[in-house]
């Protein structure tokens, strides 16, 4: 079966679910980074603004690089069930790191410049991770997860 027609591809249903379910912990993670550093009152601020942010971060990416490259992970043979995470994780701290330097954000300290990478990596793991798991898995020998 290949990629052009799989049948549930088009739908997006796998895709959507991804999108949200990364942008939804990803905005709970900045919910608690507030609260927890005593910043309460704007935790629910930054709850709606993150979720915001990332489910139009995450989601342009995941159909603007996410896509293709379930393409060029199909067609080489080379989908698996670690091969996803690790493109979104990639990937994920890529943008992060030039959207960071865009912004003329970029740290000096190593543990900053780290702490950027991860605010793309782990949702980007994440969504490559649930987008396996929701969607591509059927694709390849079933519920096992084979590879």
């Amino acid at each position: 079966m290949s990629f052009s027609d799989t049948p549930t591809f088009g739908n997006g249903q796998g895709c959507i679910l991804s999108v949200f379910i990364s942008a939804l912990c990803t905005a709970v993670g900045f919910a608690i980074l507030f609260y927890a550093s005593g910043d309460g009152g704007i935790a629910a601020a930054a709850f709606t603004v993150a979720l915001i942010g990332a489910m139009m971060i995450i989601g342009v990416s995941a159909v603007l690089l996410g896509l293709p490259l379930t393409q060029l992970l199909e067609s080489n043979g080379w989908e698996r069930p670690w091969s996803y995470p690790l493109a979104g994780f990639v990937l994920g701290g890529v943008i992060a790191y030039i959207a960071a330097g865009a912004l003329n954000e970029a740290a000096n300290l190593w543990p900053d410049r780290l702490f950027l990478l991860l605010i793309g990596a782990l949702p980007g793991a994440l969504c490559g991770g649930l987008w396996w798991w929701l969607e591509r898995r059927h694709r390849r020998g079933g519920d096992r997860g084979e590879g």
